[in-house]
């Protein structure tokens, strides 16, 4: 049952949703469950004092076209479930031996129409979990407070469906389809009106609300000598450590930006009020975490998994006579050899007239990159020309490699260390 409630999507429905749109809830739950919900696996969690909402429900349960899981509720009880299978009596599965599998995700939806009522979003169980919800409001549209509610927040991909009002309270008959963007400058977001045509697959419907921080600065508190995890080697340096690389890539990846602020010292509670009271949205750390840390915080890694670390000796530095050619990239060298030969070639058709050893042209433009005039400058004024930008090309690279000579010789240059795990695999250390 466990595994099964967690990528199962689920249904609250209570007594007081009689309003004139409750009519036209089974035919929206039958064009979602047909739409974009086809292939996800359902729940349905429907209240016992809704009698009128379930004789509606029993004719969208007869015809639903996907398998529905579904659980009864009683409002006042303490998480009573009575649990049976969409169609039992027709359906040779046991519900007992089912199994998701592995392509379905689920969907978690609510349908009601108080959001008071519907005390799944606001004491979600851990075993209920799923990676997209669906909110579905009969009346009124309360959008900023569904979406708000703790289900909701820690949910990744959440919908709100509530019915369109033209005046109070006279309803139109259309659903209108909300979301909610934590990081963007406009947080609720309307998706548009209710459209089966419109909304035909899943992800039409739902939306990554954490693909991207659209830049938003994290501030980031800390303790500077917490090794390895963040510190500092000499004041004023920027923080080292595990944490800070991998801030570094997920912030690459989520489009976010960080600042630190560190101390000397800093005590537990000083970072569990920072957290609390919103000063700092992050914080890199290691500490007891009990069950009262896991009710106040989100923790990236649990204490009872051990870490690892791999210690490699750095490697000598390269021999000096490496440092003839480091002073180039392989992609410089390339460069420069075929603009040699290139311009070797050039002046040869150019000038094989006058001289037509190819050889001795060829010596004539590698002069150029010797620092090294030549014997007798042609008479014409457009081999003169040529000359001269060859000559002015060569200055510039000969000047370029002298002076990173002299870098690679004053700085001792080491091989690139190893970085990832799969370099570890391929060296002489595996």
């Amino acid at each position: 049952m466990g595994s099964l409630q967690t990528d199962l999507s689920f249904y609250l429905v209570d007594k007081y949703a009689l309003q004139p749109e409750e009519i036209l809830i089974p035919r929206l739950l039958n064009e979602i469950a047909s739409g974009p919900l086809r292939d996800e696996w359902l729940t349905l969690l429907i209240d016992q004092e809704s009698e009128k909402l379930n004789q509606e429900l029993d004719v969208f349960l007869s015809n639903v076209p996907v398998p529905m899981f579904m659980l009864r509720l009683t409002r006042n009880s303490s998480f009573y479930l009575n649990e049976e299978m969409n169609s039992y009596e027709s359906r040779e599965e046991d519900s007992s031996v089912i199994e998701l599998p592995p392509q379905k995700t689920g969907v978690m939806i609510i349908v009601t129409s108080n959001a008071r009522y519907a005390w799944p979003m606001w004491f979600p169980l851990e075993t209920w979990t799923t990676p997209s919800l669906l909110i579905i409001s009969t009346f009124p549209c309360w959008n900023k407070l569904y979406l708000r509610t703790p289900l909701a927040q820690r949910t990744r991909s959440v919908v709100l469906i509530c019915p369109q009002m033209a005046s109070y309270p006279k309803p139109t008959g259309r659903f209108v389809v909300w979301t909610w963007m934590p990081f963007a400058v406009k947080r609720l977001i309307k998706l548009g009106i209710w459209n089966p045509n419109y909304f035909r697959e899943f992800n039409d419907l739902f939306v990554d609300r954490f693909k991207d921080m659209t830049k938003k600065k994290l501030p980031i508190y800390g303790m500077n000598e917490d090794v390895p995890f963040l510190f500092q080697l000499y004041p004023g340096e920027a923080p080292r450590g595990i944490g800070p690389e991998i801030l570094k890539t997920l912030s690459q990846w989520l489009h976010f930006n960080y600042s630190f602020t560190l101390k000397r010292t800093v005590l537990w509670t000083d970072f569990h009020d920072r957290m609390s009271n919103g000063t700092n949205e992050l914080s890199i750390n290691y500490g007891p975490q009990n069950a009262e840390t896991y009710r106040y915080f989100d923790l990236s890694v649990s204490y009872y998994h051990e870490g690892h670390i791999i210690i490699i000796k750095n490697p000598p530095p390269l021999p000096l006579w490496q440092n003839i050619i480091l002073s180039f990239t392989r992609t410089v060298w390339m460069v420069v050899l075929a603009s040699l030969i290139g311009t070797a070639i050039a002046y040869h058709l150019l000038y094989r007239r006058h001289r037509s050893s190819f050889i001795m042209n060829s010596i004539s433009i590698t002069q150029g990159l010797l620092a090294k005039s030549m014997e007798a400058v042609p008479k014409e004024w457009h081999f003169r020309i040529f000359l001269l930008v060859w000559w002015i090309c060569s200055w510039l690279v000969t000047s370029f490699y002298t002076s990173n000579l002299i870098a690679v010789l004053t700085v001792p240059v080491f091989p690139r260390k190893i970085q990832t795990l799969g370099e570890l695999a391929d060296s002489k250390y595996r």
